[in-house]
């Protein structure tokens, strides 16, 4: 297997004469996280796998989950297998961080070995193997727990040196230089978008549906998957008229492992789009808990380069899909009740649930034609928190041909895009870096040689780009 080393410089030598000894090839090392994240910026890499000391050149858990998100932004294929201290296994903030960032293979010891190593390059990890809840990350490491490498001493003279005879376990010494990270990137290896609301009739299924279409004219390449998690009854099938022949109570029983054959099979296909409709029997919806939402959403982002999500709140499925999101847009119309309880639903999944806001954003649907609140006032009440606060990336004005196009199983933005509600959509999609007027096909360069997700979608916004918008 061709691997790449980040580890502080007297252990590389050691380890690549180790790892090389059993058949695997070092194809590139670096000396610390900061290191690794400039090499990242090649965007191109020969090796299968990175083995990372997680702490490697840092002392703050924000510098690790800044560097590692650099690394993913730039090489989103790359499998990262990274070694942490034992007492980092109870810090879920910490961990909730770096699975946002699709990093499963995370080991938390204080020592390991050879053996070690071979098995956790032969089994990789997935997101339902851990059960965490996101927030910030505050705090240090602690140098006297930095995990310990079997066999391996650190070596104090330039060239190479070869493992020690003995088992002893050594503790390196810490490095904990400073740097400064240049881009603050929100980075995941598939876009989950999450919409969402405080309350129904709001047009969540609306705005999912047009978005899907939306990404699926725009990239025409891209695979995209809607999934209804509107408990209890949902609405995407009735919407679209689609036959729920597969639908959410299939994937009640479903397993970490599947073929992408199986996804195929409990997906309904139409309009370009794979849809999961809400489950057939009230029991078999109301069974749908964290657990099965959370094993569903990591089996499709191994497939779909889009998942949108339509969900009503606080469900545990919502919450599930809120958790791993990459993006939640939070639907709110223009009253006061509508206004008050998505303001209260956003603070509630920050301070309660721990769900990072620099994630979150608004959308403001059916704008009246009079405003007797002002979208400025609107941006004011969403933006009052410094530390909570999100910024308004779109809004449609009310029209009665949304509610037409709805009866008759029509999707608007297919059939009317120079529409103001499409045009709101539109918003959306330049919110993500992506201009709708110019589609993007398949000859473009967005897939790296080994035919990895969309580059563009990978990195997605630059956070100084959204920070603090206000509608004018």
């Amino acid at each position: 297997m061709k691997i790449h080393l980040v580890y502080e410089q007297e252990y590389v030598e050691q380890l690549k004469y180790i790892l090389e000894s059993v058949g695997h090839t070092v194809e590139q090392w670096d000396y610390s996280l900061s290191q690794f994240a400039d090499y990242s910026e090649k965007k191109q890499t020969d090796a299968e796998v990175a083995i990372v000391d997680g702490q490697a050149g840092v002392m703050e858990k924000r510098e690790i989950i800044e560097s590692l998100g650099v690394v993913r932004k730039n090489l989103p294929n790359l499998r990262l297998i990274i070694i942490f201290q034992k007492p980092l296994e109870k810090d879920e903030n910490f961990i909730s961080k770096l699975l946002t960032l699709s990093i499963y293979d995370m080991y938390f010891r204080d020592e390991y070995d050879l053996d070690d190593l071979e098995n956790w390059l032969r089994i990789s990890k997935s997101y339902a193997d851990y059960n965490v809840e996101v927030n910030d990350i505050k705090g240090n490491l602690n140098e006297a727990e930095k995990p310990k490498i079997s066999g391996i001493e650190p070596s104090t003279e330039s060239g190479r040196v070869t493992p020690t005879a003995s088992a002893s376990l050594v503790s390196p010494p810490w490095n904990g230089r400073e740097r400064k990270v240049r881009t603050e990137y929100r980075v995941f290896a598939a876009k989950i978008i999450v919409i969402s609301g405080s309350k129904g009739g709001i047009g969540k299924t609306d705005i999912a549906i047009n978005l899907a279409m939306a990404f699926r004219k725009h990239i025409q390449s891209a695979k995209i998957c809607l999934l209804d998690f509107d408990f209890p009854y949902g609405g995407i099938a009735r919407m679209l008229n689609i036959a729920p022949d597969a639908h959410l109570g299939d994937w009640l029983t479903q397993s970490k492992v599947i073929t992408e054959e199986a996804v195929r099979s409990k997906t309904v296909q139409a309009y370009g789009i794979d849809f999961v409709p809400m489950a057939l029997k009230i029991k078999d919806g109301l069974e749908f808990q964290r657990r099965q939402a959370e094993i569903m959403l990591d089996a499709l982002r191994k497939y779909y380069d889009i998942i949108i999500v339509d969900t009503s709140n606080f469900t545990e499925s919502a919450l599930a899909a809120i958790t791993i999101a990459s993006e939640v847009i939070f639907v709110c119309t223009h009253d006061i009740v509508s206004i008050s309880a998505t303001h209260a639903y956003k603070e509630d999944l920050c301070k309660l649930y721990g769900v990072n806001p620099d994630k979150m954003s608004l959308f403001l649907n059916m704008v009246p034609g009079h405003e007797d609140i002002s979208k400025q006032h609107i941006a004011e009440v969403f933006e009052d928190n410094p530390q909570t606060g999100v910024p308004i990336i779109g809004y449609a004005p009310y029209d009665d041909l949304v509610r037409q196009c709805r009866n008759k199983s029509a999707i608007l933005y297919e059939e009317r895009p120079e529409h103001k509600f499409s045009q709101g959509i539109n918003m959306i999609m330049r919110s993500f870096g992506l201009d709708p007027a110019t589609p993007i096909n398949p000859m473009d360069k967005l897939r790296n040689k080994t035919g990895g997700l969309l580059s563009n979608l990978t990195s997605v916004l630059n956070t100084e780009k959204r920070k603090r918008r206000k509608m004018r």
